[in-house]
C-alpha cells in the first residue's frame, strides 16, 4: 500500500499539469511574439546544453527535461518550467527534488545563486538575445523540432506539391493555391482524401474543400498525372476562420497515392497569408 501511494505521488509530482514550485524567483520576458515563443525557447535550451522535455502547446506550457546535479554527493534534479500568457514568457524552477534511499523527495529552499545563474538566468539571457535579433529568430524558427517551419514545397510520393499563393476569400477564409507536378517516371493517381486546418496546439479545426484543375471523372478529389505533367489545386478552408495569417496553424492533409493500402500525410506549418511563392521558399 505504501509503495502504491508513493507511485501515485511520484506520477503526480512529475506531471506537467501538476508542477511543484519552490521559492526560487521567476523570470518574466515580455514582448515575445506568440508565433516564435516556443522555437526561441527551444533554441535557448539547446544552446545552453539542456534538453527539451514535455511540451503542451494547448496549455502554453513547456518543461525542460530533467536537469541534474550533485550537492554534497547527493543527486538533485529539477525542470525548467516555461509558461506563456499575454505575450509574456515566465521561467520557473519546478519539481526540484533530491534522491534518498526511498526515492526522490521534494527539495526545500532556494537554489544557490551559482546554480540559479547556470540553470535559470543563463536560459533567460539566451532567450532575450535571440528575441532581440531577427536573424536568430529566423534561425530558431527554421531549425525548430517542436514546431516545424513553413515549407512551400512538399512531396507526396513522386508528386511535388508547391504552394503558389495564399489569400483570403470574400468571407475572410483562407484559400491556398498549389501546383502539383509528377516528378517520377510513372503515372500518378492522387486523391486528397482528408484535410483540415487548425492551430498547432490542436485547438479548433476547419475542413478543406478541394478543387482540382483537372479532376478525375470518377471523383472530384482525384487527379491523374502523367510523368512530367502538372496541374493546379485549390484548397479552400471552411467556416470558422477569419485570420490575417496562418502563423501558429497547420494544414494537415491525407492522400491516397496510386491505390496504396496506406495513406500518405503531408503537413504544412505557419503558412503566411497573403503569400506568393518566390524561388527558394
Amino acid at each position: 500500500m505504501k509503495n502504491t501511494i508513493y507511485l501515485i505521488l511520484l506520477l503526480t509530482f512529475s506531471s506537467i499539469n501538476a508542477q511543484v514550485f519552490g521559492t526560487d524567483p521567476e523570470i518574466n520576458i515580455t514582448n515575445i511574439a506568440n508565433e516564435n515563443v516556443w522555437q526561441i525557447t527551444e533554441m535557448a535550451l539547446i544552446e545552453n546544453n539542456f534538453t527539451v522535455g514535455e511540451f503542451k502547446p494547448e496549455k502554453n506550457i513547456l518543461n525542460s527535461d530533467w536537469i541534474t546535479w550533485k550537492a554534497l554527493m547527493i543527486s538533485n534534479r529539477a525542470h525548467l518550467h516555461f509558461s506563456y500568457i499575454d505575450n509574456t514568457l515566465t521561467i520557473r524552477i519546478a519539481n526540484r527534488a533530491y534522491q534518498t534511499n526511498e526515492g526522490w523527495s521534494e527539495a526545500i529552499g532556494k537554489l544557490s545563486k551559482k546554480k540559479y545563474k547556470i540553470y535559470v538566468q543563463s536560459v533567460a539571457d539566451k532567450i532575450n538575445k535571440i528575441n532581440n535579433n531577427p536573424d536568430l529568430i529566423r534561425k530558431a524558427v527554421k531549425t525548430s523540432k517542436l514546431i516545424p517551419a513553413f515549407s512551400a514545397i512538399n512531396m507526396v510520393g513522386d508528386a511535388e506539391i508547391k504552394l503558389l499563393s495564399s489569400e483570403q476569400n470574400e468571407n475572410n477564409r483562407p484559400v491556398f493555391n498549389f501546383i502539383v507536378t509528377n516528378t517520377g517516371t510513372k503515372t500518378i493517381k492522387l486523391t486528397m482524401l482528408d484535410g483540415d486546418f487548425h492551430k498547432q496546439s490542436g485547438i479548433g479545426t476547419a475542413r478543406s474543400r478541394v478543387n482540382w484543375e483537372h479532376p478525375h471523372e470518377s471523383n472530384n478529389k482525384t487527379t491523374i498525372l502523367q510523368p512530367g505533367n502538372s496541374t493546379k489545386l485549390e484548397v479552400r478552408i471552411g467556416q470558422g476562420y477569419t485570420l490575417e495569417s496562418a502563423i501558429g496553424y497547420a494544414m494537415m492533409t491525407k492522400w491516397e497515392y496510386n491505390n496504396l493500402n496506406e495513406y500518405l500525410k503531408m503537413n504544412i506549418y505557419n503558412i503566411p497569408i497573403p503569400y506568393t511563392y518566390t524561388e527558394g521558399d
